[in-house]
Formats: C-alpha cells, structure tokens, sequence
C-alpha cells in the first residue's frame, strides 16, 4: 500500500521509540543457541529479520531429529548467513540450547539435511564465500538451484574437519561473524584467514565484544582471527536501541528548520559502527548530547557546506540516509566505499541514483562502488519507489520535509527493521495516510 507523506506544520520536538537493534539481537539468538545454559535476552529486537531467526532457532531446537528440513529465511540477509554457519555447525556437533540437549541425530550420513531456502531477491544474493570456506574444511553444502546462490542444502555428515577457514572479507561481514560465533564449539576451534579489504569492520568487531562479553576470547591479529574451543558463559542482557534506526531521526532533523528530539536507549559508548551517525551529522547542523541511557540532538543553523565525501566501508546501512540528506539539502557529494550495496535487498547504489534522479538531481555511478551527486530538488512532488528496501522507504521519508507532498510506494517494508517507523514519525507532527492510492 503507497503511503502519502507531509510535512508538519510546526518545529519538530519529538521523543520517538527506536527499536532495539537488530543486529545485536540476532547475534544473541545465535550466541543463546549455542549455549549450553540459557538467559534472557531483554528488550530484544520485533523485527521481521530478529523473529524469522527466533523462530528458525526454536523450531530446530524441537525438531533436529527430523530428516530433510527446510527453513525460509524470507528476505533476511542476516539471518540466512548466520544460519549456514550455525547448521554447518549442527552437521557435526550438534549442540547445547536453552539448557537442553538438541534431539540426537542418529546415524551421521545417514540422510539428515537442512535446507536453507528465501525470497527471489534473498536467491539472487550470493553466499558462495561462505559456503566455499566450509566446504573447504569439510562441511557438505551443496546448491539446489543456481551455483553460488541461495538455495543452500546441508547434509548432516561425519567427514574429517579441518579448524583453518580461509575466506574474502570483502563481500559481507556477516559471513565472517556467523563463522565466528560458532567457532568456539568446534572441538579445535577455528583459524580465520580473512583475505581482501574487509567491509563493515564495525559489524565484526560487535560480533567479538558480544562473544567476549560471554566468556569466549579472540584472538585478532592482522588478518587473522584465532578462537580456541571454549564455552559460552551465559549472563541476561539488555539490548540497545538501534542507531541505524536513529540516522533517520538524525535525517529528519538535518532537513527541518528547528528540531528537538530525545532518542532514549542509546549512548555514546554504542557496539554499534552507525553510532558514527552522530559524528557526520554535524557536518549538518546537527549535534548531539549524550547521556547515560539517551541522547538528545538539535538542529543549529550553521553554514552548510558546499560538498561533502565520504567513504562507507564500514558503515554500508548508512549510506541512503547520508545520501539522501546531501540531495535534500543541494550539497554536491562524492561517497565511496558502496560496493556492497548491490547485495543488500535490492541493488541500494541503483535506486539511490533511480529515485534521486526523479527530483532532478543529477547522479553518477563509478566503477559500482561510488556514487556522485550534485543540484537541488525541483519538484514539489513525487512517487517513490522503495524496491522491497526497508532502508529505502526510511531514507527518503524525510524528504517530505522539502516537497509539498512524498508518495512512497510500500511503504510496509519498514517492518524488516523499524515496525512503528510510521506511527512514531505521525507523532513527531508528520501527515501520515497509510492507505493511500495514487491517481
């Protein structure tokens, strides 16, 4: 269903509910299945990405011992990837969770599998770096359909396993967190060689601080990463807000007049990378104040640059809303460091440039990892097409502030991150028509 958005007709002055981040949820998910006591995980994540792995990981806890499974994973990147490592896990040594022993899997070889299948774009994301690192310590994955591509079969088996895994760390950070997670539950643990620049090296690290805040160390050193066979040590645990979430707020508050907003459930000592939203948004006439449990952020009137770079290697989820800031805002913009975004729910790097384009500005795409930008809105209002992109939907939703009226086409694919994205931004004084048709 499109969604008609308009601006308020006052300065912003909100307190909005961000949702508690996904991408500690889901590593805890994986860290508590692995475990061989269990904990709470509080305020854990509702998004679509966090409740498909939950409920994943609780099915199979109840089920192991059925031959042939078959799990979709939808459009959940995350959730796949870590899911391939975990059941590669499982293939071998079936492990502890919740307190309880997985159901046995009798006969090793004997015909057990799990097939990890997902949406039409989830199988046109390649996994063959992941899948060719395990295969090559003796994991037995096979393709069902295309090579390299989603989706992936493996078969329960009790071949030698070696504890070196060589790997690219230039495609997705998370195939690299999923491997390490499971690490310390191989009998030897595991070796990590990581080859190629690495992306999102923010994302690996909250993998680490998560894990050694468990009990497990890691050893880091250049580009290799060593973890011994260890036990997770469980402890309940408050997740944190989501500051991918919050850059959208940030957004808002770059491109109103005045703005006052208290983000509560973040702080400037985050494991999150996108925590360094609050560093670019400066550059903006936005800054920021923490304090224990919130922050609070406020929109000056500054001169705004004429340009601005930047390069998002370590921070891809930021980047439409960056992007989409610069445009609003007519400040030309070169950002490189977006290679990885063609692998994301849609091909991030030709939207951004499709939709740009609509109001009048004036992009380019170089050597499919940098995207430059230059002019100033010329339209009052547009249709919008967020491609089954979450990110997308968020990003240009701000832009509203600048048009007499933004047309999103679905606008329903917050849900993947941000469920209440539209009843929190109706809050803060925006017109929100959810059921809107466009003539």
């Amino acid at each position: 269903m499109a969604i008609r958005i308009k601006k308020p007709v006052s300065d912003i002055s909100a307190i909005p509910v961000l949702p508690s981040s996904k991408s500690i949820t889901n590593r805890l998910l994986i860290i508590k299945a692995l475990s061989k006591n269990s904990f709470d995980i509080e305020r854990a994540s509702t998004s679509d990405d966090s409740v498909c792995l939950k409920k994943i990981l609780d099915d199979f806890k109840t089920t192991s011992g059925e031959i042939n499974k078959t799990y979709n994973c939808g459009d959940a990147g995350t959730t796949f990837r870590f899911l391939t490592a975990f059941f590669a896990l499982q293939s071998h040594y079936p492990v502890l969770g919740a307190g309880l022993n997985y159901p046995p899997l009798e006969g090793a070889g004997g015909g057990h599998s799990v097939t990890l299948t997902g949406s039409a774009r989830m199988q046109n994301r390649p996994i063959a770096a992941l899948v060719d690192s395990l295969k090559a310590i003796g994991i037995n994955i096979s393709y069902s359909n295309k090579e390299g591509f989603p989706p992936i079969i493996i078969k329960f088996s009790d071949n030698e396993i070696k504890n070196v895994i060589n790997i690219d760390g230039s495609i997705s950070s998370q195939f690299i967190s999923g491997l390490l997670m499971i690490a310390p539950i191989f009998p030897d643990g595991l070796i990590l060689n990581i080859s190629g620049e690495v992306v999102s090296k923010p994302y690996i690290e909250m993998t680490i601080r998560l894990m050694e805040k468990f009990g497990i160390n890691v050893l880091w050193e250049n580009n290799r990463i060593t973890i011994a066979n260890q036990e997770y040590k469980t402890e309940n645990i408050k997740v944190e807000a989501d500051w991918s979430a919050a850059s959208y707020w940030y957004e808002i508050a770059a491109l109103s007049e005045h703005a006052l907003i208290t983000l509560g459930k973040l702080n400037g000592e985050s494991i999150q990378g996108d925590r360094v939203i609050a560093d670019i948004m400066e550059k903006f006439g936005v800054f920021t104040t923490f304090f224990a449990d919130a922050i609070f952020i406020a929109k000056e009137n500054i001169t705004l640059p004429d340009s601005f770079e930047y390069d998002f290697t370590d921070c891809p989820d930021l980047a439409q809303t960056v992007i989409v800031t610069c445009a609003a805002l007519g400040i030309k913009g070169k950002f490189t460091g977006l290679g990885t975004l063609k692998y994301k729910e849609t091909d991030r790097l030709s939207a951004l440039s499709n939709e740009l384009k609509k109001f009048g500005i004036t992009t380019e795409i170089q050597n499919g990892e940098c995207l430059l930008i230059s002019g100033k809105i010329n339209s009052t209002e547009e249709i919008i097409s967020t491609y089954g992109d979450h990110r997308m939907a968020m990003a240009f939703a701000p832009v509203a502030l600048k048009v007499e009226q933004l047309i999103l086409e679905d606008g329903e694919v917050v849900s993947k991150s941000y469920p209440d994205f539209w009843e929190e931004i109706a809050k803060a004084g925006f017109s929100i028509n959810q059921n809107f048709v466009p003539s």
